[in-house]
Parts: C-alpha cells; structure tokens; sequence
C-alpha cells in the first residue's frame, strides 16, 4: 500500500493496471472444487498418513469471556480471521479426523494462538490431546504469534490484558505434542551434549526447535525460527509499552497480573539463524544416513509464494548470514517442509543451484476460508498431498454469544459462511488502509489543501472522492437488475453498445473477491478468455465513467484554479468502444503530469505547452524507470501506441489487459509469475502452477509430480 498514492496519481497512464491491483488486494466467492474427504484419507495401503493443521489462530471464549464487547470486535476485524469461531472449527476438525481419517499424526506448524494467551493454548492443547487419545500422534511449534504475545481478555466489556505464554510455558502446555524426551529425539536447545533428549529445563529464551520419529521410515525436523528467543526481547526501560497500558520494570520486562514477563517486537519478522540452519541441515543428514525420509515442519514458508504484486520479506524465512535456507535444506536430502504464515493453500517445488528438489507444502489457516485440513500420504515411491476443506462445524461448538440467525447461517452453509465473512473483513480493511487521510494527501498532490478560508470545500471534496469515487466503485453493482435504476456495468457498457456476459457475481468488489479467494484457497488460475477477466475489464472503463461523471478533476479546479483543465469525458466512449485511451487529447496527460505536485515529474520538464506526445514517451521512460513491483514484469510501452504526425498517443488497455491478467497480474498475487530478475534470486528454481496445490502426486525419489483429477 505503501505506493497506492502514487499509483493513483499516474492514473491516466495505469489506470487499468492500479485498479486490477487494488481489486486484487480485494476477494469474493469462486465455488471450488471439493475433494471428496472420505475417499483419500483411507485409500488404501500406506507407509504413513500425515494431517497438517496450519494457523489455527483460536481465541478460547475461556480467555475472550465477552466477544460482543466493541474492543473484541474491533479485534476480530483487523484481520480476515473467524476468531470467534476458531474454537468451534478445531474441535469439529479433530472430531473429523478422529471419526473419518486414518492418520497416523497430526502435525500444527504454529499459531496455535490468535495472541499467545496462556488460556488459549492450554484450550488448544486439550483439544491436541483428543487426538492422541485417538491414537493419533501430534507435533506442533510455535509461530510467531504464539509466544511473549500482547495478549488480552474481554472480560468486563473491554480490553484487559492477560497472560501470555513464554517459551518454557509453551514447552509444558505441549509437552506431549513434540515437548517430552520420551517421543522426541533431539531438542535444539541440548544439541551436542549427552542430554540432548531431555526435555527437562526449558526455560525463557530457549529456541524449541527438536527432532522425532514419525514412524519407522519417516522423521521430522521440527524447526522453529520465530521471532521469541531471548536475542529479540524488547528490554527497552523507557516504558515502551506503556502506552498500550503495560508497566515496564527496572529489567525491561513487562508486568502483567504480577508475573514479569518479555514481549517481542517485529515479530512477524523471522528469526532463522546460522546455528539453528546449520543444526537442521545436520539432523537433515543424520536421517538420510539413518535410512529415514526427512519432513521438516516451519512455521514461515520455505521460499516466497506470493509473487511481485505482493511479496514480501516476511512471507518466507529469512535467510541468515547469505545463506540459502531452501538450498541448505534441499541439499541436506529434505524432501518436503510443512509450512504456514501467509494463509494461502500453495504447494511449490524448489530446485536447489545443485539440483536437488523440496516440495514447500504451505497450507492457509484453519480459521478462516478456505478452513482446510492438509493431508500428506505416502506409499513407497508415491506421495500424495490432498485437502479436505471444512464444510460445516458441529452445532454444540458453536460460541454462545452467536444470534439465532448467526447460527442458522453457519449451520445451512459454512462455506458460504466463511466466504462472505472473508468478504466482510477484506472489505473493511482496505477501507481502513485507504482512508481519508490518504485522499487528503492525494488531494495535497493536486494542489488542494486546508488554508482556513476553505477547509469545509477541501473536506467536502475528501468526503466525495471516498464515498462517491472509491467506494461507489467497489461495491459498484454489475448488472442493471441490481442497480435500482442507477449506474451498474452493464448499463454503462450497454450506453457505448457492449455487452457484459452474465455471472453470479453482484458488484465489482464481490468479483474482484473471487481472484484472491482463489490464492487463499489454492485455485488462483484464470485464463484471458475467462467471463471474470471480460467483466474486470469493463469494470476499470466504468471506474473512468465514474471519476468523469464526479467530474474530478473540476471539482479539484475550483479550489486549485491553477489547476489544468482536463477533460476526462471525452475519452470514455473510445474506451468503451475499443478498450483505448486516448491520453494525448482533451489535455489529458499534459493538464495532469503538469499539475502534479510530485518532484520527480516536475523533474522531467513537461509544462502546461509541452508537446503531447513526446511528453507520453518521456513518462514512459520515468515509469520504466520507477521501482514499482507490480510493472517489473509488464513491458507498458508495448500497450502505447505514439504516432505524432497522425494525432495518436494511446494506451491500449483491452490487451493490457487480455495479455497480463493471467500471466502477470493475477498470478502476481503467486510465485507462478516470478522471473529470474525476482530480488528473491534463488527463486528462478521453482515449479508452482495452479491447481496443483490442492491435488498432487510427487514421485519422492525423482519429485516428479502431476496434478490429481
């Protein structure tokens, strides 16, 4: 988001490219294939059947007490996750797995926790414990937000703050589940010394990190490289935390309930270090020399799934001391990591520079759409990774505090459910990412600020720009039927005589959700032929309709009378008509690249009488130039066609369209994208196209894999 304002102020030059990007940081429903559960899990004969919960991110009712206070529900929406009904979806899906599964373990590669409340993972665990009592063994680690946590209560009716949970309370709570010498071989914190079995002493500070047998050919190497040892407290004694209602000791440490405890921050950031990849890259050796198949189990993602529209540091471990962690591990002999973080179903296979391959098994959150539940079979040389999503949730675990009607939507349809909840909570962020201090500054580009004499006219406009431009075009209605008479898609493209195909889709942010519900859920493929791309297309002409009609860039020369005179309207019927823009006529890109308050265009010397076409190759020139992530891969002077002497500087935005949807902006959003000159350098190894990450069959010798029907 950190570039949104400029994008925006280049809008007549990627327009189209900017609203595709901002609807893809939006999602909605796509009906996807269901596998069915009961037919994979118990397929036959198998050599170990492995589930894999992810994220599971429970806030216990125990710990919340009061989820309809306004603090708890401000919390629930800063995210896309169904907190409140975390605790029911878990002890549905263990009931599942005990009454429909033959797994032989279970593994939870962190977060167990939503905030790290000691109440909450001591809920968790007894929910772990069923499962073993099943028979099933289980191994989880921690994530990065399951330990030295800000964690709170809602009891009273407000925010108060409650335990959180230490790395040595987080190794008694799950001692059973990866945490006791008698299942565990080795635990990081003992390695090298005769002890290194024992459980015994985990204390503040320990990195929990540990070796065990999954059965008689496979092992685990469970590694924990989050942000909680002691390196990373915040021993600050300023009160740092003070603020947010912490008292800080003499030590740094913060106070809560009379217990003194470390909080973390940047946690969100990883932790690798060289000790503790050097350490796994050993046990990765120790196991192929001993005969066993290494599985690694991580809380971050190996390597980066999400591509260049996206990406981000954080969205993969970080790789210490110029290290490569994918190369150390692949050429260790690990053939495949389970891991979590980004809450995306994404499976991708990663070549290390010496030709040694990992499949990064990345499963999304069991909290929130898609629900999934991982599961890992193998039979000699075949592998199989498959997903089961969650289609209801038993009645008595539904939360007390639900409505009668909340109930019975949950209970006639947990999908639907979860796909309009993520719906709801995506809608609501990125109101509050683009909110009006970002239009105000927007506006302040444009040479429109509050002097005192015309505050209520700027806040007027603000208002306008959010509520009559932004919003009205995100929850703008597709078809006619359910525009009541007002502007819709449909009508708009059916005023320049195009037609729109039909969908099930209603407005344009529940189209847009349908691309990124695809990422979360593992089916982000579209093709540019696809009934979604000719309706995103129209979408973008009609969010130009909509800044003509508010008349924009009038309304911002009133109150800037230096301001250009553009006249936007002009172009909106050859845009509609044959998919280009005209930005060289009507004042166009002159009237707005000279007008903006941006140093680095003032820089390129176009004023109010510059020649209109020399001047779109100059900007052309400078946007090549800009670090922008999301045109790093798009040739843009290919879509502009500049041919002075016959009056045409125009931008082709139907084949921008067309020919970037699926290979670049869509598949943005995943690393099926990235190219050789990613700054994520060894990523030019991966292997990763849709649908394959929800059906795969890998070869484990060769990793060979094909995607399942």
């Amino acid at each position: 988001m950190k570039r949104v304002i400029f994008r925006i102020l280049v809008i007549v030059l990627i327009m189209a490219l900017l609203s595709s990007t901002l609807l893809l940081f939006s999602c909605k429903k796509k009906k996807t294939q269901e596998s069915d559960y009961g037919k994979f899990v118990k397929d036959g004969e198998k050599d170990i059947s492995i589930g894999v919960l992810a994220d599971i991110h429970v806030m216990s009712e125990t710990q919340a007490v009061d989820m309809t206070c306004s603090d708890y529900q401000a919390w629930e929406a800063h995210g896309q996750k169904m907190l409140g009904l975390s605790g029911s979806v878990l002890k549905t899906a263990v009931d599942r797995i005990i009454e429909e599964s033959d797994f032989d373990v279970v593994l939870v590669s962190g977060d167990n926790s939503d905030d790290g409340g000691e109440v909450t993972h001591r809920a968790v665990a007894a929910e772990l414990a069923r499962l073993e009592a099943a028979g099933i063994k289980v191994y989880t680690i921690p994530g990065n937000h399951d330990i030295n946590n800000k964690s709170y209560t809602y009891a009273g009716g407000k925010a108060t703050l409650t335990n959180p949970t230490t790395e040595k309370e987080f190794a008694e709570i799950y001692a059973d589940f990866g945490y006791n010498s008698t299942d565990t071989l080795e635990f990081y914190k003992n390695s090298g010394t005769a002890a290194a079995a024992s459980s015994a002493g985990f204390e503040i500070g320990d990195n929990l990190s540990y070796v065990a047998d999954l059965s008689d050919k496979y092992r685990l190497i469970a590694i924990d490289m989050c942000k909680c040892t002691a390196d990373y407290y915040l021993m600050d004694t300023d009160g740092s935390y003070a603020a947010a209602g912490y008292q800080v000791d003499s030590d740094g440490y913060v106070l809560v309930n009379g217990a003194r405890y470390p909080l973390v921050s940047s946690r969100h950031d990883g932790a690798m270090t060289e000790s503790i990849l050097r350490w796994a890259e050993a046990k990765t050796k120790e196991a192929v020399a001993a005969g066993k198949i290494p599985v690694g189990m991580m809380h971050f993602p190996l390597i980066q799934h999400f591509g260049s529209l996206v990406e981000a540091d954080n969205a993969a471990v970080n790789d210490p001391a110029g290290l490569y962690v994918a190369d150390i591990l692949a050429d260790a002999g690990m053939k495949f990591i389970f891991t979590g973080h980004i809450h995306i179903q994404d499976n991708a296979l990663y070549t290390s520079k010496a030709g040694n391959k990992i499949l990064d098994i990345n499963s999304a959150s069991l909290c929130n759409y898609p629900t999934p539940v991982r599961y890992f079979r193998a039979k000699g040389e075949d592998a199989y990774v498959r997903t089961w999503n969650m289609n209801y949730v038993k009645e008595e675990y539904l939360p007390s505090y639900l409505t009668a009607e909340e109930k019975a939507s949950i209970l006639k349809d947990f999908k639907s459910y979860s796909v309009n909840y993520l719906d709801g909570s995506m809608f609501a962020k990125i109101k509050n990412k683009v909110d009006m201090d970002l239009i105000y500054k927007l506006l302040s580009k444009l040479g429109v600020k509050k002097d005192g004499s015309n505050d209520a006219a700027v806040d007027s406009l603000a208002s306008g720009v959010y509520n009559d431009v932004f919003l009205r075009f995100l929850k703008l209605p597709l078809y006619e039927k359910d525009a009541n008479g007002g502007l819709s898609v449909e009508g708009a493209a059916k005023a320049y005589g195009k037609s729109i195909p039909r969908s099930g889709y209603t407005d344009v942010f529940n189209l847009a959700m349908s691309f990124v519900a695809g990422m979360y859920g593992g089916d982000e493929k579209c093709s540019a032929d696809e009934t979604r791309v000719t309706l995103l297309e129209y979408s973008i002409y009609t969010a130009f309709k909509i800044i003509a009609d508010f008349d924009f860039f009038g309304k911002v020369r009133i109150l800037n009378p230096s301001f250009a005179v553009i006249d936007l309207a002009s172009a909106i019927p050859e845009l509609f008509k044959n998919g280009k823009l005209d930005v060289c006529k009507d004042n166009l890109l002159i009237g707005l690249v000279s007008s903006l308050d941006i140093k680095a265009l003032k820089s390129l010397g176009i004023g109010k009488n510059a020649n209109p076409y020399k001047a779109l190759k100059l900007v052309l020139d400078f946007v090549k130039k800009l670090d922008l992530d999301v045109l790093s891969e798009i040739d843009l002077a290919s879509y502009v066609s500049i041919i002075e002497k016959h009056e045409i500087g125009v931008i082709d935005l139907n084949k921008l369209i067309k020919e970037n949807v699926e290979s670049k902006l869509l598949l943005g959003l995943t690393n099926d994208s990235l190219k050789d000159q990613s700054k994520y350098g060894y990523l030019d190894g991966v292997t990763d196209t849709a649908p394959a990450d929800n059906r795969l069959k890998i070869n484990i010798t060769t990793m060979a894999y094909s995607t399942l029907k």
